[in-house]
């Protein structure tokens, strides 16, 4: 009878798991830090992150960007050709209240507005 492999610990929740290929979690929910001390009652995450500082993941091979998924989980769908933007101005957070649907011009002024893109 083959042996068993020993189970992970979860290096977010310190839980521990079978591992089920590359991850460091146990699940999807270990990638998010909620209402951390910097940004109040943003939920950011803590997997892998885009070169302009976006969480992002991938599921059935395909990428995206956590804010979105997040967003479709605990909302719905995003109407295409639409962009969420965030409230907060922080790029890792996925809290669902700090995300709105807008146009890609919004969200540009947005990033005027508030001295991100001169």
């Amino acid at each position: 009878m083959p042996k068993k492999r020993p189970g992970r610990i979860c290096s977010s929740c310190g839980d521990r798991y079978w591992k089920l290929g590359p991850r460091k979690e146990c699940s999807d929910k270990c990638h998010v830090i909620e209402n951390t001390p910097v940004h109040g009652d943003c939920w950011e995450w803590k997997g892998s992150v885009t070169g302009s500082g976006y969480g992002r993941l991938s599921r059935k091979g395909k990428c995206m960007l956590a804010h979105r998924m997040v967003y479709e989980l605990f909302v719905g769908p995003i109407p295409d050709g639409m962009v969420l933007r965030h409230a907060c101005d922080n790029p890792l957070c996925v809290n669902p209240d700090h995300l709105e649907v807008g146009t890609h011009s919004e969200n540009t002024q947005d990033q005027y507005d508030r001295g991100r893109n001169p």
